[in-house]
Order: C-alpha cells, then structure tokens, then sequence
C-alpha cells in the first residue's frame, strides 16, 4: 500500500478548535484552579507573612536569606500538592483524549468509556517518565548532554504510547512497543509531529504568560510595598487571583491541544502501518 501523507494541518487545525471548547479545557482548568487556590491560601496565610516578618526584623542579606528558606519551605510543603496535581492531571488527559477519539459530546458517554482505560494510562505515562528519568540520568552522573539526548530520544520513540492506549485499547506493554514500531518506521513523520506539538502547545503557554506576567511585574512594586509595611497578604490576593486565571486558561488550553491532537496525529500514522 502507497503512504498517505500526514494531513498536520488538518489535525492541528481540528485540534485547536476542540481545545478552545470549554469542554476541552474546563476539566483541566477546574483542576488547577482547586489545587492553585489552595496553594495561594496557604502561601497567603504562612509564606508571606512568615517572609515579612523576616524583612521586618532583618537585614537586606537576612531578608534575602529569609525568602529563600520560605522559598524551599513552601516546596517541600507543596509536595503532597504536587502528587494530587500530576494523579489528577493524568486522569483528566486520558479523559479529554477519549472525548476526542470518541468524538463524545458529554462528559458522561465520555467517562462510561473512558474509566476503563484510565489506569493503563496512568501506568504508560509513569513508565514513559521512567525511561526518560533514567535516560537523563547520564547527566547525574556528570556526564554532559548524554542525559538530556537520551530523554529527547526517548520522547520521541514513546511519542504516541498514551494516544494508542486510547485508541487500540491496549495496555502498557502493546502501547509502548506499538510507539516504538511507529517511531522506528515513521521516524521523520514522528519528529515532524514532535516538533508540531510542541511548539504549538509552548506558544500557546506563552501567549497566556504575556498577559498574567506583565500583571505580575506591573503590580510586584505594589506587593512589595505591602508586605514590607505589614500590611496584609490578602492585598495581594486579586492580582494573584487575575493573573492565574488567565494563565491557567492558558495552560488548560495547550493541554487540551495536545492530547486532541495526539489522537489525530495517531489514527493517521496507525493507517500506514
């Protein structure tokens, strides 16, 4: 059989339009929202007040000290935060991606078809990060750009694992090698769809990062002010509130792109086995 030629413009196309459907994005949004207001309350409520009272009583250098150790404080503290957020967020892409390959028009013929395939997703996903942990690990070891190569390499040969979990209804191991044939055999059509993706799902982060981070650094000399003259954190709250919004949209948006668009890219590829 001739190869048909990889339609990207179509999927990319198709894609973007379903990512901009609140349908698409909502659940992603929904997550971060939760989780990242209960990080600002927390920020709000210990963090800062922790570091003003350090810039109260401190020096320039102990002020600096004192974020800092506030800084590694909240990250260690937001651990549990995390684990919720990266469960969560694998959940909800093998959800929005059976909606895509489903073409579902509820989130309940989505979820009847989809709870099925969730936990070969999750369990993909984890040896897919697996392999590139240890992949990287060359540069633990002092080993210069080898790591970083190797990770690279191995995202693409696992490029399309999650979407074939999705639409062949297979588990790890089928999921997996069926990535690696495809890699193997489309190599160029991968890389080109690698690099369509990602560029595409980064833009659009980007896009959203304009907007919230000139908020942010317009207001920094605000919320300096206000956390250095003891006044409450809360202060803080609507600027903090306003540029989240509009970069989680953001973020939920390239999410939703990048799953939907995985699907396409994947049942075109499948076809020119």
């Amino acid at each position: 059989m001739a190869k048909l030629k990889m339609k990207w413009g179509n999927a990319v196309g198709d894609s973007l339009s379903f990512a901009l459907s609140p349908k698409a994005f909502g659940p992603f949004f929904v997550l971060d929202a939760v989780l990242g207001l209960i990080a600002i309350f927390y920020a709000i409520t210990s963090i800062l007040p922790y570091i003003s009272s350090r810039i109260a009583s401190a020096t320039v250098m102990g002020s600096e000290a004192a974020i800092g150790e506030a800084f590694l404080s909240a990250i260690s503290q937001f651990f549990g935060l995390l684990i919720v957020w990266f469960v969560g967020n694998l959940v909800l892409q093998s959800f929005v991606m059976e909606m895509r390959f489903k073409k579902a028009e509820n989130y309940k013929k989505t979820w009847k078809s989809a709870k099925n395939i969730i936990l070969p997703f999750i369990l993909t996903a984890i040896a897919v990060s697996a392999f590139s942990f240890v992949a990287g690990f060359a540069d633990i070891l002092g080993i210069p750009f080898i790591g970083t190569i190797l990770s690279i390499i191995v995202s693409w040969a696992f490029f399309f694992a999650l979407p074939a979990v999705v639409v062949e209804r297979k588990g790890v191991g089928y999921s997996l090698r069926s990535s690696v044939n495809i890699f193997k055999s489309r190599t160029l059509e991968t890389l080109i769809s690698w690099i369509i993706v990602s560029i595409i799902s980064t833009l659009i982060i980007i896009a959203s990062l304009i907007p919230s981070g000139t908020i942010i650094i317009l207001s920094f000399p605000f919320l300096i002010s206000a956390i250095g003259s003891g006044q409450s954190a809360w202060s803080a709250f609507p600027i903090l509130l306003i540029s989240g919004i509009i970069f989680l949209i953001g973020f939920s948006i390239s999410r939703a792109f990048s799953v939907g668009v995985l699907v396409d890219l994947y049942k075109q590829i499948r076809v020119k086995k």
